[in-house]
């Protein structure tokens, strides 16, 4: 199958990889200018690849639907990340809380090894691509809208992320998309994300980060969400660092108004706290409050918390009553901060909801809506704590996407072929069919059409066939329709389709189209679109060659007489000169060049229905076809 995967991220790399390894010819479709843009600058740009925690010390992690991912992880888990990452030549190394880490702590080696392995895989790669839009038909994908042209594919899976860092190209396009196909998407907010707070004395203590600190965050009721013992840090708007960042994530969407307290001292209780109080006073009773207890707490950190307990900072140490000492225990076991809101998506490590896990089928991660639509990473509602764990959602659901991409193709079996010696009337047939049918016509002779284009860009004569057959290996060629079903053919991306009528390249593309290579590329580029699609195509070898297992296959023909006739019909009619003797010279020897070419001749197959248009008008040939579709 033909498969467009959206989304150059480390869920949509790893679901191109998957799905090129499974035989299908795999599009990875980025609108940045290079893969993993947001990949670079996790884990501080050390990238946190994923955590070596084991199955329960992962899903103890996960804290929106970890149900959901079950399958996933069981076909993905973290050792297989790690396996693939340093089997493409990165050694890992496993830190503190089993974080895992590229042994060079550069970001950029984990990219580069993805995408050598991306390419390995075969996967065609195409930077600076912005998709507008996903197709679907029949309740299944059909194609990719980029720009105003449809290019179609058999299966998409959509892995554009969240909203998180939006300056990495997370902008929503993924969501908007599934939306627009009927998903229903879960409430958006910032998660693992910085907290502003009420209390101004934050700005005073910017940049200074506690160590060994239990901080505990209860919600806008006063139930308590969280508490955890680690780091974090004071910052010009309030507070942020790892403590902080998990607190967010469970306070996402209602942040406004939580608590936060924060144990300056979590290794002695209250009692023992005290009595080290007791004794820094005692020992330095000549001194202030602020000097007397001047290696308990950073200065600033200390004068905040004296003027948090209702202490003042020059009052002398020797006058420290009970109270007084009870009201800095509290503080010390429990600074107060008063959470005014939760930063935005600009700098959020993830984002909070996205596509409702309940319209995606956790054992293959596809729609339930759309068939052969896919959804893999941050763009599903769910999402874990800080560690690596996010990462590893990603790696396992765009690994299980992209493996469950199934391999029957039903839309080349539904195609429609036709053969026919030159005249027979086969294209204007295939024409009226595809109209009537509301399917794409796929126009094999502006292929090879734009084939001479190129060689002529290239400087290629074209009756020179090792020249040719040297270029068709090097040019890229894709087959596009806009939403009125118009073909255009691009080369080297760059739309031909206005190139293609002139009487230079016309006689270009007949000399090109003896090439075998050229033959061989562009069978293989039709086949493509009709894996892709249900379409209509004629030619000289569709039936026998391109689409051989198609049920739909004719052979249009009529006596070279009538071919001759019509033609010179046509050539009178618009007022050009014409020989009736010369007409019917002509098509007798392309008919007999055609049916004994050594490379696919011209000829009806065994399987292929014979239709003789001789003493038939258009339309009744293309009745005769319609009863049989």
């Amino acid at each position: 199958m033909r498969v467009a995967v959206i989304g150059g991220g480390a869920a949509g790399q790893i679901a191109a990889i998957k799905a090129a390894e499974n035989g299908h010819r795999v599009t990875l479709l980025e609108q940045n200018e290079k893969l993993g843009k947001k990949l670079f600058i996790t884990g501080k740009g050390r990238c946190n690849v994923t955590n070596a925690a084991d199955r329960e010390g992962f899903f103890r992690h996960v804290i929106r639907n970890p149900r959901f991912l079950y399958s996933a992880y069981a076909h993905f888990d973290s050792a297989a990340i790690m396996a693939l990452i340093e089997a493409a030549g990165v050694p890992l190394k496993v830190e503190r809380g089993q974080r895992v880490f590229p042994a060079s702590d550069h970001s950029s080696d984990i990219l580069k090894a993805l995408e050598r392995t991306v390419r390995a895989a075969g996967v065609e790669v195409r930077l600076n691509t912005r998709v507008s839009g996903i197709v679907a038909a029949n309740g299944a994908v059909s194609g990719v809208r980029i720009g105003q042209t449809v290019e179609p594919f058999d299966a998409v899976v959509l892995a554009t992320g969240g909203l998180s860092y939006p300056s990495t190209g997370s902008t929503g396009d993924g969501l908007r998309f599934a939306q627009a196909l009927g998903h229903t998407i879960e409430p958006l907010c910032a998660s693992l994300v910085p907290l502003e707070t009420e209390e101004r004395w934050c700005f005073e203590l910017s940049g200074l980060t506690l160590k060994n600190v239990t901080l505990t965050a209860f919600s806008r009721k006063g139930r308590e969400v969280y508490t955890e013992l680690g780091e974090m840090l004071f910052t010009h708007f309030g507070v942020s660092g790892p403590l902080v960042l998990s607190a967010s994530a469970l306070l996402a969407g209602e942040a406004e108004g939580a608590l936060l307290s924060i144990d300056l001292k979590p290794g002695l209780s209250e009692e023992q706290l005290d009595a080290r109080l007791l004794r820094d006073l005692a020992a330095n009773n000549r001194k202030t409050m602020g000097g007397a207890l001047y290696g308990l707490l950073p200065q600033k950190l200390l004068s905040v918390v004296l003027t948090e307990a209702g202490i003042d900072a020059a009052a002398p140490a020797s006058g420290c009553t009970k109270a007084q000492r009870r009201a800095l225990t509290e503080t010390l076991k429990g600074l107060k901060l008063h959470v005014k809101a939760a930063r935005g998506f600009t700098e959020a490590i993830v984002t909070r909801g996205g596509v409702s896990t309940r319209e995606v089928n956790p054992s293959t991660m596809e729609s339930r809506k759309v068939k052969n639509l896919f959804f893999a990473g941050e763009m599903l509602d769910t999402d874990a704590f800080t560690g690596g764990f996010n990462l590893q959602i990603a790696w396992s659901t765009g690994a299980l996407a992209g493996s469950s991409i199934p391999m029957e193709v039903t839309a080349m079996k539904q195609s429609i072929g036709i053969d026919g010696p030159a005249g027979a009337g086969k294209s204007t047939v295939a024409k009226r069919i595809a109209a009537i049918l509301n399917i794409p016509y796929l126009d094999t002779g502006a292929m090879y059409r734009a084939v001479a284009v190129a060689a002529k860009r290239h400087g290629v004569a074209f009756d020179d066939e090792p020249g040719i057959a040297a270029l068709i290996g090097t040019i890229g060629m894709q087959v596009r329709y806009t939403e009125t079903g118009e073909q255009h053919i691009l080369v080297d991306g760059e739309d031909v389709t206005g190139e293609l009528r002139t009487e230079e390249i016309s006689q270009g593309a007949s000399l090109v189209s003896r090439v075998p290579a050229v033959r061989d590329r562009l069978t293989e580029l039709q086949r493509e679109v009709a894996h892709a699609q249900r379409v209509v195509m004629d030619g000289r070898d569709i039936c026998t060659n391109v689409l051989p297992d198609t049920p739909y296959k004719f052979f249009v023909t009529a006596s070279a007489e009538e071919r001759a006739n019509r033609r010179y019909k046509q050539l009178i009619e618009s007022g050009q000169p014409a020989e009736y003797e010369t007409i019917l010279s002509d098509i007798i020897r392309r008919d007999k060049q055609d049916s004994e070419r050594a490379y696919k001749p011209l000829y009806c197959g065994a399987d292929t229905m014979r239709i003789d248009t001789t003493d038939m008008t258009i339309e009744e040939a293309v009745e005769t076809i319609l009863r049989e579709v």
